[in-house]
């Protein structure tokens, strides 16, 4: 938990990386957000009527026809429901280590 509360500082600062002379550097990492996509087949005999089967539904043709907004989701539209699922990754730091380097002065 100290981790991301020191990245989250950092970046927040304008830090988004530090050197040393022990450790190579930390790293940080600003926190991101991803989106997918949950979809719902309501009426799966009506779904596959239209074509959109392997033994059951194809959830991924159904998924590449929703993700292109072509004229098939008007189709669907009244059975399936497509809700977006939002995760986010929060801020983190990465510890770099030195790597140990031979000097033969």
């Amino acid at each position: 938990m100290i981790h991301l509360i020191t990245a989250d500082v950092l970046i927040k600062n304008g830090v988004d990386r530090i050197d040393g002379t022990i450790l190579s550097s930390l790293t940080l990492t600003k926190e991101s957000t991803t989106t997918k996509q949950k979809i719902t087949v309501k009426d799966e005999n009506a779904v596959m009527g239209l074509v959109y089967v392997k033994f059951s539904v194809d959830d991924e043709a159904i998924a590449k026809v929703v993700d292109e907004n072509s004229d098939a989701i008007k189709e669907l539209s009244e059975f399936i429901a497509v809700e977006k699922i939002e995760t986010t990754h929060p801020a983190k730091v990465t510890i770099n280590t030195k790597r140990a380097v031979n000097n033969n002065n």
